[in-house]
């Protein structure tokens, strides 16, 4: 039989003829002759950029007709014409490391061959209604399909809960407005009490048995009174304190969740003048959290979290010294269906957590973009100064205790 396989390196130079004997099926396997095979933009991918082991027999989607069986084999038959499935070891239920590591064409040799053996669990019967090359394009088209409908529902989610945790983080901020509300609107009454018993307080005789209880009325309001006042400055100084952060520190507690997590995360910032106060904004927070976590996945040991301000913008880079990504996918990262890694299909996915991220630093204004360096992979989130500097801070200078 006659194959084309990708062989000592890649790009189309490398693409090579081949002579073969025609493979034998095992137990449960059978021998297809391959009659269609189509080209997705993923296979032209995997022939100019690589990615796999070599050699490598590109495609994954072909139409055949079966020619022989192994032992076991109930599924299908002799005569019959099937096309291939996208990935041969994920045939239902959630992905897996090991099913996702079957793709044909990639981890697995493709269809670009006159005839190829392939698991009964592997090939679907192509429809009557289809010629061979029409059914030859069905395995991607129909995992595409099927990835938009489950993953959509999916995302959905997780924006919502993402929504969730931002609305929690929004009603702690605003616990000190609130204090400082309740202070305002209690004072009216509280001024309206006090003022009676001062009036009462004099007006009782000095000799009567009311008179201690008088004093003590007014005492309270009085100390009423402090504590609103307190109450109403320090909800103005709480909502200022707890939402703004000098740069290292927002980098610090993106940063610390992840910090045991296997890889070591060094944190850097530097910049022209006075480091910057920054709006501790939950979408910040979660945004860079996310691609700090898919750094630290995929790192061989170590992450970096680089800061860097001017007179008018924030840049913070993430990098991992990972495989980097997958030359494939990273003009397309932040959309929420790609989620692959080059050489890192047991690390988790991609396409959720940096979807997200995309999304939260957008809404605080700001812009990121993907790259690979010589040693991984790279991450630059860009907002301008005033989006996301904090105002001024002026505390009490002589806070009392309540």
């Amino acid at each position: 039989m006659k194959r084309l396989h990708v062989e000592g390196g890649f790009g189309l130079d490398h693409l090579k003829l081949v002579d073969l004997p025609d493979p034998e099926p095992g137990h449960g396997q059978i021998r297809i002759r391959m009659t269609a095979a189509s080209l997705n933009y993923r296979d032209l991918a995997t022939i100019l950029f690589g990615g796999h082991r070599l050699p490598l027999v590109p495609l994954s989607d072909g139409c055949g007709v079966v020619e022989a069986v192994g032992p076991g084999v109930t599924r299908v038959k002799s005569g019959d014409r099937v096309i291939t499935q996208f990935f041969q070891g994920w045939l239902a239920g959630e992905p897996t490391a090991q099913g996702l590591a079957t793709a044909l064409g990639g981890s697995l040799d493709g269809c670009l061959t006159e005839k190829m053996v392939l698991s009964e669990e592997g090939v679907t019967r192509a429809p009557e209604s289809l010629s061979d090359l029409e059914a030859a394009c069905l395995p991607c088209a129909g995992l595409t399909a099927w990835r938009a409908s489950a993953e959509a529902a999916r995302n959905a989610l997780a924006l919502t809960a993402t929504q969730a945790v931002l609305a929690r983080e929004q009603r702690l901020a605003a616990i000190g407005g609130i204090a400082a509300a309740a202070a305002h609107e209690l004072g009216t009454p509280l001024a309206t009490i006090q003022l009676t018993a001062k009036e009462m307080a004099r007006a009782i005789p000095e000799d009567s048995p009311l008179a201690d209880d008088a004093r003590l009325l007014v005492q309270q309001a009085e100390r009423c009174r402090d504590i609103l006042g307190q109450l109403s400055r320090r909800g103005d100084e709480a909502d200022a304190g707890i939402a703004r952060a000098d740069f290292r520190t927002l980098l610090e507690e993106i940063a610390e969740p992840f910090r045991h997590f296997g890889a070591e995360i060094d944190i850097s910032v530097s910049g022209s003048g006075r480091m910057p106060d920054l709006t501790r904004a939950p979408e910040i927070i979660y945004g860079l959290g996310n691609i700090v976590e898919n750094a630290v996945d995929f790192a061989a040991a170590r992450v970096t979290v680089t800061g860097v301000w001017t007179g008018h913008d924030v840049t913070v880079t993430i990098e991992d010294d990972g495989e980097g990504f997958d030359p494939e996918v990273l003009a397309k990262l932040g959309e929420p269906y790609v989620s692959t890694r080059e050489g890192a299909a047991d690390a988790g996915g991609m396409g959720l957590g940096v979807f997200i991220a995309d999304t939260l630093i957008s809404r605080t204004g700001g812009k990121i973009t993907f790259s690979n360096t010589a040693s991984g992979a790279r991450a630059v989130a860009v907002w301008p100064l005033s989006a996301i500097q904090a105002p001024p801070y002026s505390p009490s200078a002589d806070p009392q205790p309540i």
